[in-house]
């Protein structure tokens, strides 16, 4: 999505982003000046944050490792950026 890929946009989302600093501040600059990842960007961190709340509410009843959870978390966000991609195409097609 406009000239960052996937797993860049999902480093910088987890803040495991490792690139130059240059490369940081080119993601960082584009999200400040397109609405529309800025967008995104929001949604995601909210999702992400319901998700954590959720884990939290129900990790008592179910024996994970923090780690465990994140993985859990990560591979969902991935699926949700699948989806969006898909019907970003779809609406472009």
């Amino acid at each position: 999505m406009h000239g960052i890929t996937e797993q860049e946009w999902i480093d910088y989302l987890n803040r495991t982003f490792k690139g130059s600093a240059r490369e940081r501040q080119r993601l960082d600059q584009h999200l400040a000046s397109c609405t529309e990842c800025k967008e995104l960007y929001e949604r995601i961190l909210h999702t992400v944050s319901s998700l954590k709340d959720a884990a939290a509410e129900i990790r008592g009843g179910f024996p994970l490792e923090a780690n465990q959870v994140h993985a859990s978390l990560v591979r969902v966000l991935v699926r949700i950026l699948d989806n969006e991609a898909s019907v970003e195409q779809m609406t472009q097609g």
